[in-house]
């Protein structure tokens, strides 16, 4: 009720609505062009390694051959495989990603927002400065990004760093992990803690409530499913990697939520926000990352843990906040009246990418277009930056505990056991992380320093 009072200024009268009603069928549009371009009428494309191998490349299957093939040529005629459909249809997926930043810009005029990005965070009584506090701390501490490219640039052995070179490891720890034995692992890690989140984490893995190995038929990925009044299920794919160890913790921290959630709240406010959400899960990762690293006994291990935390903040906080600033500077472009083409759209990314990285993207035939590969950005605008709070936010929140700061545990207890009945980022500020503080995200980039830190020691022993 108070979300529906809190959001009737933005309501119009009954014949404006009427009339904006009237073009809710053309909405779907720019996701489904993108859909049919990026997916029904694609034409996945045949590659010949130096080996004379010939290969498929799809979207499924690029990364793990990237991080397999050894060969630096190898690796770029797979890249230029992968990206080839955004390249060939740049001026397609320009013209669709333009309706998205028409439609948003006419939502936000015609309901009385300032921007496009207020109009998106309002529904949940975000501030913008949580946004702007996320891309500005990311945006002016780049330098441990660098540090670590050029750290992996000298260990792998290569004359150029390309941004797809990220999926090569360092090393290779082959241990393998049965589901049995990565759920004893979780259940080592959290050992010790309050005895009632113990307890709700060893009631979401229950016996009888996942179902963890591929079947034929299953669908792919993982989740956990929760009903109001009833136990949680997990589904996963568990193929006995150390990803899947993490995995398990993940999907254990959603489910004991949900019941955490369901104890506490009435069915009305017991649903959570999916930037609350992810708060419980990755917190479960970042204990288990600890306890891991601490237990690992040779340097193949311990080098493994390391590049998986590093390369985890690398993909969930940096660049989905590059992406999500990409997403503030292209609606910038339609305020400012600048036409939106892929030239246009691509030189944000050129900028990012060199600010981030220190990469020129211009160099690898396609990249440029990356905007065009993330769907997230034509089907849910001003999305994808809820995965860098999200973890940020986790982050304090076990730096607290880890501090042992007063209550800290109690507080995030209390994060859990609040469900739905407030609004996200006041959730998280009771829990102890302050989104609308820039301490809360430097967090982050202080877990950052040390992780790598860690590394270039190991790799140097």
């Amino acid at each position: 009720m108070e979300k529906l009072f809190l959001q009737q200024k933005h309501v119009l009268s009954a014949d404006q609505e009427n009339l904006l009603a009237n073009f809710g069928a053309t909405r779907s549009v720019p996701s489904s062009l993108y859909q049919a371009l990026a997916i029904i009428d694609r034409q996945d494309e045949k590659v010949t390694l130096s080996d004379g191998k010939e290969l498929t490349i799809t979207q499924s299957n690029y990364r793990s051959l990237l991080a397999e093939t050894a060969s630096a040529e190898d690796r770029k005629l797979i890249f230029e495989a992968a990206f080839k459909r955004y390249k060939d249809n740049k001026a397609a997926f320009a013209s669709a990603y333009n309706l998205v930043l028409q439609q948003l810009s006419a939502n936000y005029k015609s309901r009385n927002y300032e921007s496009a990005l207020e109009a998106a965070l309002f529904r949940n009584n975000i501030p913008t400065s949580v946004f702007h506090n996320l891309k500005d701390v990311a945006y002016e501490n780049t330098s441990h990004i660098k540090r670590y490219i050029q750290l992996r640039k000298k260990h792998l052995k290569l004359e150029t760093y390309h941004t797809y070179d990220r999926f090569l490891k360092l090393a290779r720890d082959d241990s393998k992990y049965s589901f049995e034995t990565a759920r004893n692992l979780f259940f080592e890690a959290i050992d010790g803690m309050d005895p009632h989140y113990v307890a709700h984490q060893k009631d979401a893995l229950l016996n009888g409530y996942v179902d963890a190995y591929p079947k034929d038929g299953k669908r792919t990925g993982a989740y956990s499913s929760g009903l109001y009044g009833f136990h949680p299920y997990i589904l996963l794919n568990h193929d006995d990697t150390l990803d899947a160890v993490f995995t398990l913790a993940h999907e254990a921290g959603h489910s004991a939520h949900t019941i955490f959630s369901n104890e506490n709240q009435p069915m009305a406010m017991a649903d959570y926000t999916i930037f609350v959400a992810e708060i419980a899960s990755t917190f479960n990762e970042h204990v288990l990352l600890d306890y891991l690293i601490k237990k690992s006994t040779t340097k193949e291990q311990k080098i493994d843990l390391l590049e998986k935390a590093i390369d985890g903040i690398m993909a969930t906080f940096f660049r989905q906040t590059l992406f999500a600033t990409y997403e503030y500077e292209a609606n910038k472009l339609v305020e400012q009246g600048v036409p939106i083409t892929y030239q246009s759209l691509s030189k944000i990314m050129i900028d990012l990418y060199k600010h981030y990285y220190d990469i020129d993207i211009t160099t690898e035939n396609g990249k440029e277009y990356v905007w065009a590969y993330i769907p997230h950005l034509f089907y849910t605008p001003f999305y994808v930056y809820q995965y860098a709070t999200s973890y940020s936010a986790s982050l304090k929140i076990y730096d607290n505990v880890k501090k042992q700061v007063p209550q800290a545990m109690e507080n995030f207890i209390g994060l859990l056991k609040s469900g739905g009945s407030d609004y996200p980022v006041n959730q998280a500020a009771k829990a102890g992380a302050d989104l609308t503080n820039k301490e809360t995200f430097m967090a982050v980039i202080e877990r950052f320093k040390s992780l790598v830190d860690q590394l270039e020691k190991v790799l140097e022993e």
